[in-house]
């Protein structure tokens, strides 16, 4: 199922030229890493990090770069009050299955890639919560505006 979405995905991307950088394009990320930790638990040896894990991880990264490629628009103003926040979730379930690599693996190049996808995921937290919070002072001051797609409140 995740297979035939992510094909949907990015065929439909050259018909709509408004979704590419997306914060919901991040979100393809999150199913594999999750999967990533969770194919290592069941694997039944604690001691080694399966092939299929591994793999899958591979995938979380092709998957990052060509989300990435798209350019993310976080400088924009946001389609809904909480549209930004699809960016940190994706990236740190990420983090997790890199550093569950690479407690495993016990390398300098697996702890390299778990530091640093720690340190974008915290990144991309403070970066979120900073654009959020900018966005809703200029809200506070009358210069800026929440949609709400629920309640048809557009600007």
């Amino acid at each position: 199922c995740y297979v035939m979405v992510v094909i949907s995905v990015f065929n439909g991307l050259h018909e709509n030229r408004n979704q590419r950088g997306s914060p919901g394009l991040m979100l393809l990320i999150a199913p594999p890493a999750v999967a990533v930790v969770a194919i290592d638990a069941f694997d039944g040896n604690p001691s080694e990090f399966s092939v299929a894990a591994e793999m899958v991880l591979g995938w979380c990264f092709i998957v990052l770069l060509l989300v990435l490629k798209m350019g993310p628009r976080i400088a924009e103003n946001p389609k809904s009050f909480g549209a930004y926040w699809a960016y940190v979730f994706p990236l740190s379930a990420l983090a997790t299955a890199c550093i569950r690599y690479a407690l495993i693996r016990d390398s300098t190049t697996a702890d390299i890639v778990a530091v640093v996808s720690m340190g974008v995921a915290t990144v991309a937290l403070w970066v979120v919560f900073v654009r959020m919070v900018v966005h809703m002072l200029l809200c506070f001051q009358g210069k800026g505006r929440w949609e709400d797609p629920l309640l048809g409140i557009h600007p």
